[in-house]
């Protein structure tokens, strides 16, 4: 699986973590690391009584410097805080006290890297490793967090589908008493205010300035050998020539699936490659062994990502088979999050608008229909799901869409994909960087929704690139102008819900699922276990009516189900 694991010191915790390589154990705990390639870890032992582990990247400074620094700021955990908040990476920190017998983990300014804790029949866990934590716990699937996860694809907070296994929030930071077996997550003291807004106008110097900045996080992250994850959007070309200004080597690689639905995606990543005289190549994908690459995503994140993603689960492994895993994967991942304005100015007066909004928009199963499937109350869901929106931070409803969004689309959702990247290689995004991130949650919506203001940060880095056609206004069936587009577009946000221009934006670039949908029936269908949290008599009697998307949640639950049934 992948990266490091600190858990109690039980009886048999060698076979739990036989794959394992073990950093540091004593009678109370064993901190273990587990990957296929050279996952970024060190190690420092400061005292007698104090173990440091870091965990991951950071770009801005040698990890010598870094650990001297932590070193200096261990008697002042709010300076120490302060400290890696603002340190640019991916990484957590983890101090190990052996006299007082605690660990703390600090993680990056977002906590870039899902991390999953939890204690259980007198067991306790920290670890990188969902399946491992689950393993390890012997925690059961909780139905109700089931029944949340097929409303959404994600669960909204800090629980996971399994009982007892919770998932480290975006501010948050993690204290262990290692004798008691007890975790404590609690608020760190240094994370964003995302309704505070400080940019009211960007200029050209400002353009520049926000270059600079997003080309610096390129050039840090760039490696000897780069390979970019290239589409024909606004997200990957930005990093593209990000990376190309700054000096780097890098290959673009562009995925096309078996049914070929996005092939204008496909040829614009080429000529954006061209553009910049990169290497390109592009990479088929097939459904030839589609049970296993579903299982395969299944096995390594348990369902956190749903089966729907098995196809960028084996374009990963085609590109590790292609460049092998000591590579830096870069992706446009994050892009979405920080240009658009996610306040989408909603005003509403109670909360009670904005869930019906957040399901309106986010739903693949309906209350009513994740109820009836996995045997839940439908008023109990119901309620559970609005008093967690509810309790979400913000001044006003639009402030709360916000957090939704960057804290379960991004925090549950995107980081959770980009993991799926790191079985294979190390992952990142300039997007995402302590400095360009800190700049870009701080520029006023009025900026934001000037559709010129993305296109004019791309042109600051290369004009050409800029211009190049985007792949929203050219594919498919439809070849319309951009003015036209952008009309379109814009009556669209104000009109329709999220899922509705998902569906008319498939019709547009004339995208197929039946092959796919087929062989999603056909192993549900022929599924043999009973043993399943869901109720196959409404499954079979409704399958039909299943979206893909829908399809990809039942075949991740009974997949999840399976393993754990078999532990």
């Amino acid at each position: 699986m992948l990266g490091l694991s600190l858990f109690s010191h039980e009886d048999g915790w060698e076979n739990s973590a036989s794959t394992h390589t073990v950093l540091f154990s004593n009678e109370q705990l064993a901190v273990t690391v587990n990957s296929t390639y050279e996952y970024p870890y060190s190690i420092r032992r400061t005292a007698t009584d104090t173990v440091l582990v870091l965990e991951g990247k950071v770009y801005d400074r040698p990890t010598s410097a870094l650990f001297d620094g932590i070193q200096q700021l261990l008697s002042s955990e709010d300076e120490l805080e302060k400290y890696l908040f603002d340190t640019d990476g991916e990484f957590y920190l983890y101090v190990i006290d052996l006299q007082s017998h605690t660990v703390k983990v600090f993680g990056d300014h977002l906590n870039r890297l899902p991390l999953y804790y939890g204690s259980r029949n007198g067991r306790w866990i920290v670890s990188r490793d969902i399946r491992f934590v689950q393993g390890y716990l012997q925690a059961p699937i909780n139905p109700l967090h089931l029944a949340e996860f097929l409303v959404f694809d994600y669960n909204l907070s800090t629980h996971t589908l399994f009982d007892q296994v919770f998932h480290l929030q975006l501010s948050e930071k993690l204290l262990l008493d290692v004798k008691a077996g007890k975790i404590t997550a609690t608020e760190r003291s240094y994370s964003y205010d995302f309704s505070a807004k400080s940019i009211s106008q960007v200029d050209e110097v400002a353009l520049d300035g926000m270059a600079s900045v997003f080309l610096t996080a390129c050039k840090q992250r760039a490696t000897a050998q780069n390979i970019l994850s290239l589409s024909g959007g606004m997200d990957s070309r930005s990093v593209a020539a990000g990376l190309h200004k700054g000096g780097a080597r890098v290959t673009g690689v562009t995925f096309e699936d078996e049914e070929k639905s996005a092939t204008t995606d496909v040829v614009i990543a080429q000529e954006i490659a061209a553009s910049l005289q990169l290497d390109w190549q592009k990479i088929g994908l097939s459904t030839a062994n589609f049970s296993e690459d579903i299982a395969e995503t299944i096995r390594f994140k348990m369902g956190i990502q749903p089966t729907r993603y098995y196809y960028l689960n084996q374009f990963c492994r085609k590109v590790f088979d292609r460049y092998g895993g000591n590579i830096t994967f870069f992706t446009g991942d994050g892009g979405d999050k920080v240009f658009p304005d996610l306040t989408n100015n909603i005003r509403y007066s109670d909360n009670k608008k904005l869930v019906d909004l957040i399901l309106r928009e986010n739903y693949e199963f309906s209350l009513p229909e994740a109820a009836k499937l996995t045997g839940i109350d439908v008023k109990k869901l119901s309620d559970y799901i609005y008093q967690t929106l509810s309790d979400f931070p913000g001044k006003n409803s639009g402030d709360k869409h916000a957090y939704f969004l960057l804290t379960c689309r991004m925090k549950r959702y995107i980081f959770e994909g980009e993991d799926r990247n790191r079985r294979f290689f190390w992952a990142t995004t300039p997007f995402l960087s302590r400095p360009f991130f800190g700049i870009m949650s701080k520029i006023d919506r009025e900026v934001k929704i000037n559709d010129d203001f993305y296109r004019r940060f791309i042109a600051k880095l290369n004009e050409q690139v800029a211009a190049i056609r985007d792949e929203n206004y050219s594919s498919g069936n439809v070849s319309v102008s951009k003015n036209f587009y952008r009309f379109v577009k814009n009556k669209a946000n104000s009109l329709l819900s999220r899922k509705r221009k998902e569906q008319l934006k498939a019709l547009f670039e004339g995208r197929k699922a039946s092959k796919t949908v087929s062989l999603y029936k056909n192993l549900i269908l022929e599924w043999e276990s009973n043993e399943v949290p869901v109720d196959m008599k409404v499954v079979r009697k409704k399958i039909n009516n299943y979206s893909l998307g829908q399809l990809s949640l039942i075949a991740t639950a009974l997949m999840v189900s399976t393993i754990v049934n078999k532990q």
